[in-house]
């Protein structure tokens, strides 16, 4: 049992490896090197009429005193007045995440998935007799394209290893909310260099409010965690302590398992009539539905209470009465963890940061509400409990019992015997209205989930090793350039493309863009589809665009990135210059007609609209074998796909969303992913047949 945790009363995260205050804060690139950069981005975009007009324009909006250096002044004064914070995170929280009113799952939140363990037991590997039929994952049946077919076993009910594992997960996910709070989780260091760690510090308790407009974020009241999980058991929600509310030490595991069990028999006893409504299904759907019921159901007190220990709680853990056929199949098992894929929308809590995921076999998954935070520190939270878990000397054994105690405290003169127990969080007096309202996500949140489509490959022909070792090319770029070929087999068209690139190297920092999409790719996708063109030629193109990308990727992580500079120039424009006239008592026009004009027609060029066109998304995963699937939704554009690749030493994983090509939307998945392993090859072939034998010299060292 760990010792009563210590809050770090400053909310700021420090330990021996240094200070995070002392890290400096977001840089406002130049004016002339965000414009520069930007004309260079859409050229391979833009016909030469269009680059033509595109860079007129430019030269208008860039020029020295003109209305580009005004609104690049409004972002410094703007800058000096959020301090601590950085000028862009209140405008990136809000324009990026919280104002959108789009359903949270599958639309923002991401996912991902954790290695089995590697010796369950108690677990369903065929339907049982007479049971229901399998439900087929991404609409295909059994002739589908993945071959074998594979599919979501309902209502299988709850087993003993799930109910262990999850109470494991419960445990160790509280030995890093306390390492965190008490300094104790070593700080991370990129390039030798110290990293932000703040948005550890809400990874447990952090949860998104729905607002009408734009919503809000409630972290840890006080600072301070709490001392219990929310489960949730066929859309009921429970209180499950995790310490002892006398001696606010930490429960034992059986404890913890105790609870669940109580929780599922008190579920399956719990006559229709007595549910607590769907709530939880509304938080996945639409923002502005779900913040009207929202503020309905606050006005009764018990619902109220509800909703405060749901929001209080340091995460929640879905335990689902499904399983996935065959068992570790990924592709399947990932669309439960993206949005449950039996009932889409249903057991889970979409607003809570953390939300984890255990199925009936016990398969561990995490969906995390996106706005707070990025994926890296949950993901490797999630890494960390499971390397945790899957040791040896860790396993489930079925033979033995998981200890428990009654926790007994006299320190202030009484005696208190604590034995924990599942509460139910139950939601009541809920009319027609919210009836209908749950009914409506309900089917909005299946509408999606049959739209939308999802699926991991793993790569075994080469890995990180080979593409560092032998083609002496950065693994980042090597792979975006695969991701550029894929698409212009698949399409026959090239495409904006974002990349995420985190800026933890300063205070508070979270992201920028890598415009990945750059001249120098699309000149070698075309070289390699072009046979007049020479082996060594195709060589040189893709060395300058892995050079290229990574000079960009560098640019971006050092806080020279170009499409949040743009965000906060728009922005200074539509909130600090009407704001600027007023301060002036509208004496003197601070920007002329014309310069109006100029400033309209740069953000309204249509080549700024073909650049922020993201059909491709992509990211790297952390590279850790215990992470099987870590994912993203497309954006809603036609032939649109979240890419996020995992390399690894030996091979790469490959996890790709799109818009499912029966609903009109043109993303070829399956045909895309075929050209992605076609280019992987050929893109080896060719680096094998010129050879890069003293050309290492000139090639940067890959980010990851």
């Amino acid at each position: 049992m760990t010792e009563k945790y210590r809050y770090l009363g400053n909310n700021i995260y420090s330990n021996d490896a240094g200070d995070i205050r002392s890290l400096p804060r977001l840089p406002i690139p130049s004016l002339a090197n965000t414009l520069a950069r930007y004309l260079d981005s859409v050229k391979p975009l833009l016909s030469d009429d269009e680059l033509k007009n595109t860079t007129n324009i430019v030269k208008a909006f860039g020029k020295q005193h003109g209305p580009g250096e005004y609104l690049q002044n409004l972002l410094r004064r703007w800058d000096a007045e959020q301090h601590p914070k950085t000028w862009l995170e209140l405008w990136w929280l809000e324009a990026a995440y919280l104002s959108s009113r789009d359903p949270l799952c599958p639309l923002s939140n991401y996912w991902f998935m954790m290695a089995n363990d590697p010796e369950p037991y108690d677990i369903i590997t065929e339907p049982p007799q007479n049971h229901q039929p399998l439900l087929p994952f991404n609409n295909q049946d059994v002739n589908g394209p993945l071959g074998p077919f594979v599919g979501v076993l309902d209502r299988v009910g709850y087993g003993e290893f799930q109910i262990r594992r999850a109470a494991r997960i419960i445990s160790v996910a509280h030995d890093f909310l306390e390492s965190i709070y008490n300094k104790q989780l070593p700080a991370e260091m990129g390039r030798g260099e110290l990293r932000c760690m703040e948005q550890y510090l809400k990874i447990f308790g952090t949860t998104r409010i729905p607002k009408p407009i734009c919503d809000e974020i409630v972290e840890p009241a006080n600072g301070q965690p709490s001392t219990y999980v929310v489960a949730m058991i066929d859309d009921q929600a429970f209180r499950i302590e995790a310490y002892n509310k006398y001696t606010k030490q930490r429960l034992l595991v059986g404890d913890i398992e105790n609870q669940l069990r109580d929780a599922i028999a008190y579920v399956e006893k719990l006559p229709t009539r007595k549910r607590s409504p769907a709530i939880n299904v509304l938080a996945s759907g639409n923002r502005d539905r779900w913040a009207k019921i929202y503020a309905e159901l606050l006005e009764n007190p018990r619902n109220e209470l509800a909703l405060k220990q749901i929001i209080d709680a340091n995460f929640v853990i879905s335990l689902d009465d499904t399983v996935t056929l065959p068992y570790g199949s990924l592709s399947a098992a990932q669309y439960t963890v993206k949005h449950h894929a039996a009932r889409p929308g249903h057991n889970r809590w979409a607003d809570k940061l953390s939300n984890f995921i255990i199925d009936r076999n016990g398969v561990f998954g995490f969906n995390g509400e996106h706005s707070p935070i990025d994926g890296f520190s949950p993901g490797n939270v999630s890494i960390s409990i499971t390397k945790i878990l899957n040791k040896p000397e860790n396993r489930i054994r079925p033979d033995v019992k998981s200890p428990t105690t009654r926790c007994i405290d006299s320190s202030d003169g009484q005696l208190h015997i604590f034995e924990p127990n599942a509460s139910h969080l139950k939601f009541e007096v809920v009319g027609d209205n919210i009836l209908r309202a749950i009914d409506e996500a309900s089917q909005e949140i299946r509408s999606l989930a049959s739209k939308s489509i999802s699926f991991q490959y793993t790569f075994e022909g080469f890995g990180v090793d080979w593409i560092k070792g032998v083609a002496k090319l950065s693994v980042d770029a090597f792979l975006q350039i695969a991701t550029q070929t894929a698409y212009y087999r698949t399409h026959g068209m090239f495409t904006a493309t974002y990349e995420s690139s985190s800026s933890r190297k300063f205070y508070r920092g979270r992201t920028d863009t890598v415009r990945s999409f750059t001249s120098q790719m699309a000149g070698f996708v075309r070289a390699l589809e072009d046979p007049e063109v020479t082996n060594q030629q195709r060589y040189e193109l893709l060395r300058s665009a892995s050079m290229t990308h990574v000079k960009n990727a560098i640019r971006a992580a050092n806080g020279e990135g170009i499409d949040r500079h743009l965000l906060g120039l728009r922005l200074a424009y539509e909130r600090l210059y009407p704001k600027d006239k007023i301060q002036r008592n509208n004496e003197s026009e601070t920007l002329s007609a014309q310069s109006r004009k100029i400033i309209d027609d740069f953000f309204n060029d249509s080549a700024f609209q073909k650049s922020n066109t993201w059909r491709l998304s992509t990211s790297t995963a952390v590279p850790e074998p215990e992470a099987v699937h870590t994912a993203f939704s497309s954006f809603t554009y036609d032939k649109s796909y979240g890419i996020s690749y995992n390399p690894l030493k030996d091979k790469i994983r490959l996890c790709v969303d799109g818009r499912n090509e029966v609903a009109g939307n043109g993303s070829k998945i399956y045909e895309f992913m075929d050209n992605y392993v076609k280019s992987l090859w050929d893109m080896r072939k060719l680096c094998e047949s010129v050879g890069s034998e003293g050309e290492s010299k000139d090639i940067e060292k890959s980010r990851l």
